[in-house]
């Protein structure tokens, strides 16, 4: 009866563990990184996930609000793409990883062998940036799959004489938060930990939990000890780590199923691009957020700010006549009535100082600040001047003015 008992309390206790992590939590939207190289056209890479913590596919433009400087703005295109995962494996070495089962194996090799099924079924062209730290630091830092394992197989701590404690979660956080290699890449700390002996753990904890929930950082707990031990204060403790931190929390003794490490990484493993055409027109910081409709339900994301440098466009004379004679024409030459030429061409360019180029909307001639020709169309880099109405020798001075699509305007200098 004792040990019936004991088998029932063992079960409820292991099946309230995978539930406890789950907690549901706020749908959330946040933006990884914004991209303005190519203003006026604006790319952000942003993260959607729903209550659970799981990311929410195929999303289209129409599910999108933009908001710029608070102001509403269209999204011209997402594109849900996938990204690697960083990853830190983080092993506290305790007596518990050392105790054999009835077939001689150890713990931590039933852990080991996990993690090389796992890496093994890795595609060969997987980008993953991976890296194992311990109590005595990094054993290897951002590696491929492969030689990550070779680390990791190659890793033999004396267990029996180690005491557990928190300074490897610290390495891992420390080592996780590197820059990642690609843009909207997560990080993840998977916890391989027996019990620790720390009457105060719950507040020597609470500060890498909040590094962790800071830093974005999902931490998974392996808990390898005895199973009386799943309910003792460190077990509690990394419970609460992995639900503060969006993580999960798995416990081994002996002959416990290991998760599947693609079922953890797979939330964290895609992210849309989405592009949008900006109205800014001030140089500076500016404000962005996305707002997501799901399934009737909207999700307000978080602002982000950007910077850009925003100037107006500068248009510039090419070859400019310094001076046009007027004469009657050579079969006819005492005709004071009929004076030729009667047209001018003008060509200009227009470059933009804050390398942005960008669309314009109208190009205007002026003659002593008269409007004398306007391009509203392609092209709006050549006029014709007519000036058949000047029949008097005198100095005039032309302008020319450029107008972008975001309304700045700019006027060149004066030629006489």
């Amino acid at each position: 009866m004792r040990r019936l008992l004991r088998f029932i309390l063992t079960v409820s206790l292991l099946a309230g563990t995978r539930s406890f992590v789950h907690a549901q939590t706020a749908a959330n939207a946040e933006i990884a990184r914004i991209d303005a190289s190519n203003f006026p056209q604006i790319s952000a890479f942003v993260d959607v996930y729903d209550a659970d913590g799981e990311f929410i596919p195929n999303l289209k433009p129409a599910d999108i609000t933009v908001y710029e400087d608070g102001q509403e703005r269209r999204a011209n295109s997402v594109r849900e793409s996938e990204v690697p995962v960083q990853v830190v494996v983080a092993v506290n070495p305790g007596p518990p990883l050392a105790i054999r089962d009835a077939d001689g194996i150890a713990r931590f090799e039933r852990v080991v062998e996990a993690l090389r099924l796992w890496g093994e079924a890795q595609p060969d062209d997987s980008r993953d940036d991976l890296s194992l730290v311990s109590l005595s630091g990094s054993l290897i830092n951002h590696a491929d799959v492969k030689d990550w394992f070779v680390s990791l197989n190659s890793f033999k701590p004396d267990f029996r004489n180690s005491t557990s404690n928190l300074q490897t979660l610290s390495i891992a956080l420390d080592t996780v938060n590197a820059p990642t290699p690609e843009p909207g890449m997560k990080r993840a700390v998977l916890f391989i930990t027996p019990r620790m002996d720390d009457p105060n753990i719950d507040n020597t904890i609470a500060p890498l939990i909040q590094r962790a929930v800071d830093s974005k950082v999902r931490v998974f707990v392996w808990f390898i000890d005895a199973e009386e031990f799943n309910v003792s204060p460190s077990a509690n403790a990394f419970k609460l780590l992995a639900q503060q931190t969006g993580g999960d929390f798995f416990s081994f003794s002996r002959n416990e199923t290991f998760p599947d490490l693609d079922a953890y990484f797979a939330p964290m493993r895609f992210i849309y691009e989405v592009k949008y055409t900006s109205a800014v027109n001030t140089s500076g910081e500016h404000a962005l957020r996305f707002d997501f409709t799901s399934q009737d339900t909207t999700i307000t994301g978080a602002d982000k700010t950007f910077s850009v440098d925003v100037q107006p466009p500068n248009p510039i004379f090419v070859s400019p006549p310094l001076q046009i004679t007027r004469q009657p024409p050579a079969d006819d030459p005492y005709n004071a009535e009929i004076l030729e030429p009667s047209q001018q061409a003008i060509e200009i360019i227009v470059e933009f100082p804050d390398g942005h180029p960008r669309d314009l909307v109208r190009t205007t001639l002026y003659v002593d600040g008269q409007v004398v020709a306007e391009n509203t169309r392609k092209p709006f880099e050549s006029f014709v001047w007519d000036y058949s109405a000047f029949t008097e020798s005198g100095q005039h001075q032309i302008v020319v003015e450029a107008e972008d699509e975001l309304g700045l305007t700019k006027s060149s200098i004066a030629i006489p």
